[in-house]
Formats: C-alpha cells, sequence, structure tokens
C-alpha cells in the first residue's frame, strides 16, 4: 500500500488510516508481538494473562502500574480483534 501511495495512487484505506499516539507505539508493538504467538482453535483466541506475563519479563516491564495500563489496553485491542475477526467468519471471509 506504501508503494501505492509513493506512486500516487489513489488510496482511500491509507487516506482513512487511524493513526497512532506516540505514547501508545510501545503497547502497540506489544499487542502486534503478542498477538504473533496466539493459539488458533476454530478461530484465534485470545491473548493469554501468562503470554502478557512473559512479554513482560522479556522486555523488563517491572512496574505494577505499567503492567496494568498495558493489560488493560491490550485485552481492548484484542477484543476488538477477536470481534473483527469472528465477524469476517460469518460473513465467509
Amino acid at each position: 500500500m506504501r508503494d501505492r501511495v509513493r506512486k500516487g495512487y489513489p488510496t482511500p484505506a491509507w487516506d482513512s488510516r487511524p493513526e497512532l499516539y506516540e505514547d501508545l507505539t510501545d503497547v502497540w508493538d506489544a499487542f502486534q508481538g503478542l498477538s504473533a504467538c496466539r493459539t488458533c482453535g476454530l478461530g484465534p483466541n485470545p491473548i493469554g494473562w501468562d503470554q502478557m506475563l512473559a512479554w513482560f519479563e522479556i522486555h523488563g516491564i517491572e512496574d505494577a502500574d505499567v503492567r496494568d495500563t498495558y493489560c488493560r489496553l491490550i485485552m481492548v485491542m484484542d477484543r476488538v480483534f477477536l470481534d473483527h475477526a469472528a465477524e469476517a467468519v460469518k460473513n465467509g471471509g
């Protein structure tokens, strides 16, 4: 898609993409990393607490308040992701 933007082609999806606040990039990176490790059954499973705790350990995140904030935000992102995945399956995609 970036190549299309560089070449000047119309890219409505790119133009309407959400902007991520700079202070949330670390949480987004954590969600992406954790999402890549999720298990699948009939569809993707939720990101587990054990996976989040392992992420914190690997990345040296020790502060309980920071961990709590990450968990809350990751769980919200995960719910949106899972809802989107379920809707895609429901619609045959």
